[in-house]
């Protein structure tokens, strides 16, 4: 309980008493620009694997890294108001916090996928692949916004 009442408090930037219609916003704001990031991610893609003729492999990393620099840009100028100069090394930690919130995803995915896969076939009915890919997005999410918050944007 220590430990929720010290992440909030960080939360709110060192005030215990946060504006929580500025919250409300920022996370708004900031699923907003993760599906714009989405959406370009996937046009990217398109246009990098079909119409140039990329290899898949190459597309994939050239759209990611567009939509990488998108997400970094509209979350620092949008999203969370910050107003400094562009830096290499809030780039950095966005990367990092970006890498963290990954890594969750997948070891969480890959859990989830495991143990409802085990009690499907146990129960005798199919877990959907789909679910533990839901629940791990919401999961990176909220953790990428949290770290986003805490370590880069501040």
């Amino acid at each position: 309980m220590i430990f929720l009442y010290h992440l909030w408090y960080t939360l709110c930037g060192g005030d215990y008493i946060v504006n929580l219609e500025e919250l409300f916003y920022q996370i708004i704001k900031f699923g907003i620009v993760g599906v714009a990031n989405t959406a370009i991610c996937t046009v990217f893609y398109f246009v990098f694997n079909k119409k140039l003729h990329f290899p898949k492999e190459l597309s994939i990393i050239l759209a990611y890294i567009i939509a990488f620099g998108n997400s970094f840009f509209w979350n620092k100028i949008w999203t969370f108001s910050d107003t400094a100069a562009m830096d290499i090394i809030q780039l950095i930690f966005f990367l990092a916090v970006f890498l963290v919130s990954l890594l969750i995803k997948l070891g969480l995915f890959r859990l989830l996928y495991h143990i409802f896969s085990f009690k499907a076939e146990f129960k005798f009915y199919k877990f959907h692949v789909e679910w533990a890919f839901l629940i791990s997005m919401a999961v990176y999410t909220a953790v990428f916004f949290v770290g986003s918050r805490l370590f880069v944007f501040t």
